[in-house]
């Protein structure tokens, strides 16, 4: 009966045509997360990694299989995904809402089911992709491009790593995740993403804000980029307002786009893989 509950309060706020908001805000402030307060003497600091198959959720850890950043495998990596225990019941809320969503299984012509695609990541993870992956992504994509403007470019597409426990990239703490909606026999479902065109990431890009052509044509783009953001965002989670695909709960960035109190998860010390 509660589930049935929670499924009809979002379900008044989970539309194809409700707008995401303008997040030009967010993307001026995006990067000052990194010095936002996380709360060690919260209780939740300490919370415990789960793992997101025992919840329903599908998906293995992205670079622990044949991905488009590295081609092959990243050897040694745990194709468990692992959040926060309470990230993990927010995203099978997320989960329950969204393939129940009548509106949405019409336009879809069958149920919308809930992935993830990345969850936690070590800091070898991290450290690897920042010195090693990324750099040849933006070298092969821009060969004109030298050392230094490679190195200036980085932190703008990957988190860069620390030790500093007071300063973790997302997906180190545990709190963050990337999702995906695919339709119920696994089939994907267009988010009019376009590879190379790093505007075309950003979660409100077809809703047209700032636009001197009018609003983008990608109709069934902007509806499902629409939905997914606000059954997130019910579920309490924060955008990445650079990447429609990435959502967080309780670490820095959540604390910082939230703006009501300090984040509570950090670093997770130990995460099981390039250890």
């Amino acid at each position: 009966m509660l589930h049935f509950m929670l499924l009809s309060t979002f379900m008044s706020v989970v539309y194809l045509d409700r707008q995401v908001p303008d997040l030009s805000e967010l993307r001026a402030i995006k990067n000052r997360y990194r010095s936002f307060p996380i709360d060690t003497r919260d209780p939740r600091y300490n919370e415990p990694l789960v793992p997101l198959s025992e919840y329903g959720i599908e998906g293995t850890s992205y670079y622990s299989k044949p991905n488009r950043a590295t081609g092959t495998p990243i050897p040694g990596i745990n194709p468990e995904l692992l959040v926060r225990r309470t990230v993990a019941e927010k995203l099978s809320n997320a989960k329950g809402v969204l393939w129940g969503y009548e509106k949405l299984t019409r336009e879809l012509g069958g149920h919308a089911k809930l992935t993830v695609k990345d969850a936690l990541r070590s800091h070898g993870l991290q450290a690897h992709l920042f010195s090693v992956v990324w750099p040849k992504l933006l070298k092969e994509a821009n060969p004109d491009w030298s050392d230094r403007q490679i190195e200036e470019e980085l932190p703008k597409v990957i988190g860069r790593p620390t030790d500093d426990l007071s300063s973790p990239t997302p997906h180190m703490t545990g709190g963050a995740v990337d999702v995906d909606l695919v339709r119920e026999d696994g089939s994907a479902i267009n988010f009019g993403h376009i590879r190379g065109n790093p505007l075309v990431s950003a979660t409100d890009y077809y809703e047209g804000y700032g636009s001197v052509e009018g609003p983008p044509v990608n109709l069934a783009a902007r509806s499902i980029r629409r939905v997914l953001y606000w059954a997130m965002q019910d579920q309490g989670f924060a955008n990445h307002p650079y990447e429609f695909w990435h959502y967080s709960y309780g670490d820095q960035m959540w604390g910082l786009f939230e703006g009501d109190s300090p984040a509570f998860y950090g670093a997770v010390e130990g995460a099981p893989d390039l250890e």
